[in-house]
Parts: C-alpha cells; structure tokens; sequence
C-alpha cells in the first residue's frame, strides 16, 4: 500500500507485493511450528534476568549501530534508525533460541511494514537520493537476509543449548545413579581428598557426608599409610586404572572390607573416580571357607588311618595322605598317578581286584580285609571302607580309609594261641583232678566198705561204746569224699565245664535224706537236728546234684558253728508261690560285715 501511494507502478508494486509475501511465509511457518508446539513453554522460558540482558544487549548494538550508520543530521537516539533493530534479532537468537526469534521477527515487521518513516530513510548500501522503490525492496532484502541470518544463529545456538540440557539430563541422571547406587562412591583430587562421596559410603563407614568431604584417603585406610597411598595414586596415574581389595575404618572403629575399582580421569580437574564395593561379608565367608578347609585338610592329611582317592575307571590313585606314605615306605611321588593294584601285596591282589569290581557296582565297600605292600616287601593287614563319589550319578571317584590292622591281627592270633594253651592247661588240670578224685575216691571206698565188713564181722563182739568208732570212721570218709568233690566242681566252675542237667525233682525228699545223713554228726555234737515241711510234695526244675550240694554245705556248715542247741530245717512258700528254704542254728550266726 505505501508503495502504490507513492505513483510507483504495477510491475514494481507486484515486486514489491511478492517479496512481501515470500517474506511473510519465512516468518509464519518458523512461527506456527515453534509456537504452536509447545506455547506454555515459550511463556515461562522468560525470566526477568533475561530481560536485564536484552536491554544491555540493545544498548550495546545501538551504539554499533550509530556507528556503522552514522548520519550527520541525526541526532543519537532523538531519531529511529531502522538497522538499530538488528539487536532486537540477534539477541533473542542467542538467548531465547528459534521462539524468542520468531518473536522479535513478528514484532519488527510489524514496525517494518507499517511505518512509512523506515521507507524514507538511508539503505545501507545506497545514500538517501536513490529512488523509494529501491530503497523499499533492499530494505525487504536486507530484512530477509538479517531473519535468514539471525534463524541460521537461533539453529546452531539451538542446537548448543539442546546439547547441554541433555548434557544436564546426563549429569543428573549420573548423580542419581551415583546417589542410589548400593555400591560407594569417590571422587578424590591428587592429592587425596574427598570430594565427592555417595549416601551408600556414607551408610557404611557411619560418617555424614560433611564429615567425610573434609577427610582424605589417609583417614579412613586401615592397610596402607600416607605414603603408600600417594605411591598408590601415582600408580593408578600411570596405569589409568586399578583394581584392588582394601580394609577402611568405620566411624565406630570397626573394619569395612572393600573392593575398589579406582579410574583416573584426565583433564582439567584431573580427578579419580573410585566405586567400593562392601565384601566384608563375602571376606568373612571366605575366611570362615578357608578355616574349615584348612582344618579339613589338617584332620585328613594328619589323620593316623590311611586315606586314599582311586579313580572308577583306571584305578589310578589321585589321592593320598601321609599315613599312606608313612606306613608303606613311599613317598606321594610315587604313590599318586600309579595303579592302587601296586600297592597290594600278591598274597592278597586276586581279592584286590574282586573288592575293585564290587566298588565299581556298588558303589561301597565295608570292613573288607587285605594287604599293602610295604616298600621293603613286608605287609601291612588293612580294613577297607570306601564310599563313591558320583556325578549325575556316575561314579567318578572312591574315598577310602584303609585302616593299619597288623597289631590287631597279630594279637589275635596271639590270643588264639593263649586261648588253645589255656584250654589245654584246663584239660590237663580236669584229667589231674579227676585222676586225683580217683586216686582218692578208690581208697577212701575200700576204706569204707572195711570198716563195715569189719563191724559186720565183729557185731556180737563190740561193746556199745565203741560203735562210735566205726561211725566216726564213716563219718570221716564221706566227709573226706565230698572234699574232693567240692574241689573237682570248683575246678570245673573256673573253667566253665561244670555240667548241669536241669529236671524236675522232688525237694522235701532230698531234704528228708540229707537230714538223715547228718542225723548221727548231729548227735556226736549233741545237737538236735530237725526237718519241718510247710510245702507237703512239691517239685521243681533244676539241676539235682547241685541243689544237694547246696542245702548240703549249709546244713554241714550249720552243725560245724553250732557248740549246742539244734539246727531246724524248714521249707515253706514265699511270695508270687516262691519257695524258700531256711536253715536256722542256734550256732555264732553270721557277721553284719557278711551280711551287708
């Protein structure tokens, strides 16, 4: 329009007109795009400290501006100068980006188009005579250029600033890692200072980070002092990087184990990173690990039986403890890596190799007895016990113990021997003693059976008071009998051939009879002897001879203690049908000593 109002004609306002247009294209689309995106964001990018910058940033271009386009009847700042804007285009281009350019473009073509002051003033190039059309179009020109200009700025200032917000992304992401990691986090300058450190250190060790920021590594190392950890520094200089394993002190004075993963960063700032990794619990493990492996390999080296590992297949020990080479002569040398079959002796390889096959199917071996061969051809009586050690259910090797049973073998047969003298010592004494009870038993019969011959014979001749003499010879012999008979079944007792025949026999009978037998012994001491039976016939189940030598001896050792009075047996019943015999004197009894 101001161009028409002018007399300019229609070819020129058509020029005029269509690079009005093409630049009104150039600036709506960036507009609509930028604008249109996201305009909250566009709104609350600006801040006062902004605007501070903008106006400093106008004053500084507008005095650029009255230099380069100096005119001598314009008074600065009294008069607009149209190219003074170029700062309302290159600020926003560089601080705010592609919106706060858009912007600044929107409201000086604003000023552009609708002012007819700008058309009249000087171009750049061109002094103020040149024609109005031609000033009009270099002005659209320069415009076009300077939005052109200030976009291609507002793009690679863009592109900067997109750089470091993500940038800025990355660092806070890397600080939130850092800050939640499980693991503990440095970062340490040359000379050893903290001077970053993460919540998960700060949990470890007990300290807060403000404590821990005016530390150095020399502060919390437990392992290495000062000079060892600047050496340390300059190594991981050197290296670039290092792996090692360390011990820190806690706050409470306790011990941290740590893994350490130290990297040297190159630069300005010439920093470490150091990420901790807590293994004190993985070290305590450890240590307990070794402790029992040390103790297993102390009780199986050092263990007094012979331990031996053979593999299933070639039967190749891979193997052994010391007493294995202590009892056989060998060293490990030449015991591991060689057949166990060398190591039996030939007395007992057949067997060997039996016992071998039975592993292989079974698996197990249990008290087996075999031979080793000594290094010097001697042998060693061995017990076998072997259990398998499988993989998905194969058998891959053996633990065997062999167990040293030559002394007991040896004292076994020693005992054996001992065994057979005694029982021919025991023969000898059964067949001494019973060759004495006959030796005796024959003269004291033939004694016997004189003196009752001889009273036989002598009946109508002898008085009344020297019967006593044929009884009292009675007497003495029978007496004398069962002496040896005592002795004999002692003897037999002793060595465990007493014979004893169990039946059933009728007690108040053989109570009645002995009674009789001790009748006239009874009287010789003047002694009444007496049965009484509170049972009537009754039987038991026991050996018969032994039970008469039973009631016997206590009935003879009751008349021997007894000076006078009488000497009562008595049968009768106890509790639950028991029988029970008693056989009481009038005799010195028994001492309490005895008795308890």
């Amino acid at each position: 329009t101001s161009v028409l109002t002018r007399g300019a004609s229609f070819i020129e306002s058509w020029e005029s007109w269509y690079i009005s247009d093409s630049l009104g294209i150039l600036l709506v689309g960036p507009f609509i795009v930028s604008w249109i995106s996201n305009v909250k964001d566009a709104i609350t990018y600006v801040r006062s400290k902004k605007f501070i910058e903008a106006v400093a940033f106008f004053l500084v271009w507008t005095i650029i501006s009255y230099i380069l386009f100096y005119q001598p009847n314009r008074i600065l700042l009294l008069a607009f100068h149209s190219y003074m804007l170029v700062a309302l285009l290159a600020w926003p281009a560089v601080r705010f980006g592609m919106r706060g350019l858009t912007l600044a473009l929107v409201i000086l073509f604003i000023i552009a188009i609708g002012s007819t002051e700008i058309v009249n003033l000087s171009s750049p190039w061109r002094g103020a005579n040149t024609d109005i059309t031609r000033r009009l179009l270099e002005n659209q020109i320069f415009l076009i250029f300077l939005a052109f200009v200030s976009y291609l700025m507002s793009a690679i200032y863009s592109g900067r600033m997109r750089a470091e917000s993500s940038l800025k992304k990355s660092e806070e992401l890397y600080r939130t890692i850092i800050e939640t990691a499980m693991d503990g986090f440095w970062q340490v300058d040359k000379k050893g200072r903290l001077l970053m450190v993460n919540e998960a250190y700060c949990r470890m060790t007990g300290y807060t980070k403000k404590e821990l920021l005016s530390m150095q590594i020399s502060d919390l190392e437990a392992n290495e002092n000062a000079a060892a950890i600047s050496e340390h520094i300059q190594k991981v200089i050197s290296l670039g990087e290092d792996r090692f394993e360390t011990r820190h002190i806690h706050k409470d004075f306790g011990f941290i184990d740590f893994e350490v993963n130290a990297q040297y960063r190159q630069g300005e700032n010439e920093r470490f990173v150091v990420f901790l990794h807590d293994i004190t619990e993985h070290k305590t493990t450890e240590e307990a690990l070794l402790k029992s492996r040390t103790k297993y390999f102390d009780l199986y080296e050092n263990a007094p039986d012979m331990f031996i590992s053979v593999d299933s297949e070639t039967a190749i020990i891979t193997q052994c403890n010391k007493a294995v080479a202590e009892k056989t002569g060998y060293t490990k040398e030449e015991i591991i890596g060689h057949p166990i079959f060398e190591m039996y002796h030939p007395d007992s390889l057949e067997n060997a190799k039996k016992t071998f096959m039975e592993f292989n199917n079974t698996g197990e071996l249990k008290d087996v007895e075999l031979q080793l061969r000594k290094k010097d051809g001697s042998k060693i009586d061995i017990m076998l016990n072997a259990t398998a050690v499988r993989k998905n259910g194969k058998i891959l090797y053996s633990r065997s113990i062999l167990r040293d049973i030559t002394e007991r073998k040896k004292f076994e047969l020693e005992l054996i021997e001992s065994k057979e003298k005694a029982e021919s010592a025991n023969r000898l004494m059964d067949a001494f003693i019973a060759n004495i009870s006959h030796e005796i038993r024959t003269p004291l019969n033939g004694i016997l059976g004189m003196s009752n011959l001889i009273k036989d014979l002598l009946n109508d001749n002898i008085k009344k008071e020297d019967e006593v003499l044929f009884e009292g010879v009675d007497y003495s012999s029978k007496r004398l009998i069962r002496t040896v008979d005592m002795i004999l079944n002692y003897s037999r007792i002793q060595v465990g051939t007493f014979p004893v025949y169990l039946e059933k026999i009728n007690l108040p009978s053989i109570c009645i009879t002995l009674v009789k037998e001790y009748i006239l012994t009874a009287k010789l001491k003047s002694l009444e002897l007496s049965f009484q039976n509170n049972c009537e016939d009754i039987a038991v189940f026991a050996d018969e001879y032994s039970i008469t030598m039973a009631i016997s001896n206590l009935i003879d050792n009751a008349i021997k203690y007894t000076i006078k009075g009488s000497v009562n047996v008595i049968l009768h019943k106890g509790k639950n049908d028991d029988m029970i015999l008693d056989v009481k004197d009038t005799g010195i009894g028994i001492d309490k000593e005895y008795l308890d």
